[in-house]
């Protein structure tokens, strides 16, 4: 069972499992994720397990809605797009999984702040596997 967990964004972070053990961990550039997607489709992959993201619209001192490419959102759309035509399962997380996982995995993160794409990629892969229990290696970044 092959798994690609990942952290959507402008950097795209991206981990593969297999059988429950991590094979790579990386930053993809959102403009290259769909050739990164296609380079793997010999991969046979059972699930693309997402960070959520919820964006919200907002309004500037004048009334006018403030600017966002919404970057997470059209990664989303590109993991969908993806994912649907092969039947590859879809599973949604929400960024509050990150801290549990770390502390579960032995990963360390910072206190405060970002965590890193490629590690919130991989903990949300490691949380996902470890609630299925399909995790074999425990590794931590």
């Amino acid at each position: 069972m092959n798994v690609l967990s990942v952290d959507p964004g402008e950097k795209v972070g991206v981990c593969l499992w297999s059988d429950g053990v991590e094979l790579f961990r990386r930053i993809v550039h959102l403009e290259k994720l769909p050739l990164f997607l296609m380079e793997h489709t010999d991969t046979v992959l059972s699930t693309i397990v997402y960070e959520d993201y919820i964006g919200y619209a907002a309004q500037s001192h004048n009334g006018r809605q403030t600017g966002s490419r919404f970057v997470a959102a059209q990664a989303i759309g590109m993991l969908k797009m993806f994912a649907i035509p092969r039947n590859i399962e879809l599973v949604r997380q929400p960024s509050g999984i990150l801290r549990i996982a770390a502390m579960h995995s032995g990963t360390k993160i910072p206190a405060k702040g970002h965590i890193p794409d490629e590690v919130s990629a991989y903990l949300h892969g490691f949380y996902y596997l470890e609630t299925q229990r399909l995790l074999v290696e425990r590794k931590s970044w």
